[in-house]
């Protein structure tokens, strides 16, 4: 059971706040104080007259400010506020707090005036030690409240994160626990908020699709919830995932003030009368109601033994996609040519290796430093990570590639411990390697070896990209939630890097809609609320753990994994334990059906129909199902397909039965199924948090040409394996983005400024490392010479390869197992795109 914290919660007034304070308390946390900023008075309003005071900030609601004060009351909780003096000064996506020029001006960004304040709720309640918001998909807004809440030393909750893309709640949540369950709905956050009696009401809409009427509703009312559906489907064709972020008003549509909530929270009701809200029109569709003096009053509960912890929701932890893997209770069985493959290539190490090969290789804006380690720089962890840092720094200030290099340019890096004892001592000084508060560093691998050269406590392999860091597009989550686990300290879930870079006037890179490559850390079972690792079985942890990776793939917009790795740490059932991992990576690319619809509820408002315009009527996707409770969806089409098979419509795989995800059909008219990248269960000492299985991958995104081949090939040579895996378009792209699959990033824009006008080239290479130093002994390929190898491997058209990622080769542990896909390897990998 994870720690109580005490939480101060950041309130605007808006639905989206004040319900994440239930589920601050849901998850077992004290809240001791609310925090909010208001806009400056306007000239000439007295204490008791109305006004708007709506300062349009991209950061914080300011419509409604006026009810904020009643929330101390009303909750029982101290309520603390400071006006907003300062501006968006950083307008960018993520908030750089190392940019010292700006932060240090203090008012000049509105952000700081978040840190002021908190500064001073810290002061009054030194027991703070977390910090709550009401961010649902706005990177904007969450990653400037974790900046604010990490400098002042408070753990960001943001337990509303993604809500949208996570499945519904279940009655029984596969994780021990009981919840309230609901079918899946395009309005499941509203739903849910409904089911705690909470009372929201629409005080400005923004959008010609919402109707002025619709002021003062409450959008936790069913017939509130069919209005929003019905208002802003028709902008939403076959975009299900930016529907249900609109319905929410996700992306401005509506704002909402909180007046009411369960009585186990909400002490008294704010009340306003209705007949003396005044209804202002603004040029092109919006609107706002400007509110009177309001009051307060006793909120009597219907149920005194009602606690929250029975009505408030969670969603379930597992999608669809691998919720059915729990549920198969099948044995995992493995191929008997397949064991037998395996074991005639298992190798065991039985010393440490004498020494790991440093290299440092440049292709292109990349460059690929392997292996740094620093064992003369002092015997204990942190020392060597101090001395590979002084190594790397003064190697990127040498080389030629840019001029201006600093380790703000890697994009990936695989830690290797000899001891994972050392962790905490190695990831601080890791993060001295950065600039502190930088946005966007780096996704990383740490497993912990024990076939290190002796002495040697630290080896560190990074990716470098030469291009400009600015430009950079990357996932950091740093709160709570119900989502994947948050990544507290220098490391991003996922890096993307463009496939092809087109250069803008500043110099930076263009990263609108191309292919990318996206740079994935490695993933442990932890429950994301909690951040606690998991308690159950082997199978379960090989689940969830591989569930993160996939949810962090979804988010990125991945279309496809080119290979994998599961690393295992050392356990006497490890053959078992590789089985039931080849197996999970398997039945995960299967996917799930999606077509089945969650079932609605009875007793819809009749009078609701009003509002189902012509175009539900005619289309009928979301009317078809008047529900009293929620607006029901096709279970899972909001979510981004991994693998995305609308794109990769053509399969081919050579000498890889292993591979494939079920025997071939000797039906003519069933759709083959699409062949399952290539995975390594490599065995390892330990893994963080003591871990029994550990997710990586690299993916590819926004293959924007339409049916894809994909050509997969496994070789098994005297030195390991190799797989290949090559992308080639078959069609001119289509302009249209409207795809079941679209994330929320998704837009319609027709003007691409490139696409997959070549043939995508991954070389995955497994190499077994043998101990024995014989002249008879294979020699392993070098990372190179992989890498040279790919480059001529390809026909491809006059003119040099476009070098996308160049190889990075690592070592791992022995072990004494002979069984499925345990090996002591070292792993070179390369991408190459060829016009």
């Amino acid at each position: 059971m994870a720690s109580s914290l005490n939480v101060i919660a950041l309130i605007s007034g808006g639905k989206d706040s004040l319900y994440s304070i239930l589920h601050c308390f849901q998850n077992g946390h004290k809240v001791i104080a609310l925090a909010n900023l208001r806009p400056p008075p306007e000239p000439g309003h007295g204490s008791g007259q109305e006004e708007s005071g709506d300062l349009d900030s991209m950061m914080y609601q300011t419509v409604g400010h006026q009810v904020i004060p009643l929330y101390a009351e009303a909750l029982g909780l101290p309520l603390y506020r400071q006006i907003i003096r300062g501006t968006a000064a950083q307008t960018g996506r993520d908030y750089d707090s190392s940019d010292w020029a700006t932060v240090s001006a203090g008012d000049d960004d509105e952000v700081e005036d978040l840190f002021a304040l908190l500064q001073d709720v810290k002061k009054r309640h030194p027991t703070a030690n977390a910090l709550c918001s009401g961010a649902i998909l706005s990177t904007y807004q969450r990653t400037r409240v974790e900046s604010v809440a990490l400098r002042l030393g408070l753990t960001p909750l943001a337990y509303l994160w993604q809500y949208p893309s996570l499945p519904p709640p279940q009655s029984d949540q596969k994780d021990g626990t009981t919840e309230d369950g609901r079918p899946d709905s395009l309005t499941g956050l509203l739903d849910d908020m409904a089911a705690t009696a909470c009372d929201s009401r629409i005080i400005k809409t923004a959008s010609a699709g919402i109707p002025e009427h619709m002021l003062w509703s409450n959008v936790a009312d069913p017939r509130t919830r069919t209005q929003l559906v019905s208002s802003l489907a028709r902008f939403y064709p076959d975009q299900e995932a930016g529907l249900r972020s609109a319905v929410l008003g996700e992306g401005g549509e509506y704002e909402t003030v909180a007046i009411c909530g369960p009585p186990a929270v909400w002490k008294k009701r704010i009340e306003i009368d209705p007949d003396r809200i005044k209804t202002i029109s603004e040029p092109g569709g919006a609107s706002y109601a400007l509110i009177p003096p309001a009051t307060l009053v006793p909120n009597n509960p219907v149920n005194t033994a009602t606690s929250i912890e029975d009505i408030v929701r969670r969603p379930s932890m597992f999608d669809a996609q691998f919720r059915r893997l729990l549920d198969d209770d099948q044995p995992v069985r493995l191929p008997t040519d397949l064991a037998e493959g395996r074991t005639k290539q298992a190798s065991v190490l039985l010393e440490p290796l004498s020494h790991a090969d440093t290299s440092m290789l440049t292709h292109g804006a990349h460059i690929v430093l392997a292996n740094q380690t620093a064992p003369d720089a002092g015997d204990d962890a942190e020392s060597q990570v101090d001395g590979i840092y002084a190594n790397l720094k003064a190697k990127l200030e040498t080389q030629s590639v840019s001029a201006s290099l600093t380790t703000s340019n890697i994009i990936f890096s695989l830690l290797l411990l000899s001891n994972m004892d050392d962790f905490a001592t190695v990831n601080a000084a890791y993060a001295r390697m950065f600039p502190t508060g930088q946005p966007n560093p780096a996704a990383r691998v740490t497993v912990a070896v024990d076939s290190l050269p002796s002495k040697v406590r630290v080896s560190l392999s990074v990716i470098v990209d030469a291009r400009n860091r600015k430009s950079r597009e990357a996932l950091h989550v740093q709160s709570r939630s119900y989502w994947a686990p948050a990544n507290i300290g220098p490391y991003s879930q996922a890096v993307n890097e463009p496939l092809n870079s087109t250069l803008t006037s500043d110099g930076t890179q263009n990263f609108h809609r191309l292919p990318e490559l996206i740079h994935l850390a490695g993933q442990i079972a932890l429950v994301p609320h909690t951040m606690q690792l998991s308690d159950q079985s082997f199978r379960f942890h090989a689940i969830l753990s591989l569930q993160h990776l996939w949810r962090v793939g979804q988010e990125r917009e991945v279309d496809l994994w080119p290979w994998g790795v599961a690393f295992l740490a050392t356990h006497e059932d490890a053959c078992s334990r590789a089985r039931v991992a080849d197996w999970v990576w398997m039945e995960a690319h299967k996917g799930v059906e999606l077509t089945q619809l969650a079932e609605g509820g009875e007793g819809q408002d009749e009078d609701a129909d009003d509002y189902i315009d012509v175009w539900d009527r005619t289309f009928g996707k979301y009317a078809s199902s008047k529900s009293a409770t929620s607006v029901s969806a096709p279970a899972g089409w909001h979510l981004h397909s991994l693998p995305n098979l609308e794109r990769l419509a053509q399969f081919s795989t050579q000498n890889i039965s292993d591979l494939a995800t079920e025997e071939s059909t000797s039906d003519p008219t069933e759709t083959t199924p699409p062949p399952r990248p290539p995975l390594v269960v490599v065995n390892v000492a330990t893994l963080p948090l003591g871990a029994p299985i550990e997710w990586w991958s690299t993916g590819l995104a926004h293959l924007t040409a339409e049916n894809v081949r994909i050509d997969i090939s496994s070789t098994l040579t005297t030195y390991g394996a190799q797989h290949v895996t090559i992308l080639t378009p078959t069609t001119t792209s289509s302009t249209d983005d409207h795809d079941r699959g679209s994330g929320y990033t998704k837009d319609n824009n027709t003007n691409r400024t490139d696409d997959l006008s070549g043939p995508i080239k991954t070389v995955f290479a497994a190499i077994l490392i043998s101990a024995s130093t014989a002249s008879s002994a294979p020699t392993p390929p070098t990372a190179q010479r992989i890498i040279d190898s790919a480059i001529h491997s390809v026909e491809h058209a006059a003119g040099s390869p476009v070098v996308i990622l160049d190889g990075t080769a690592f070592i791992t542990s022995h072990t004494s197992s002979s069984c499925l896909n345990i090996n002591n390897i070292g792993i070179a990998m390369v991408h190459h795109q060829f016009r």
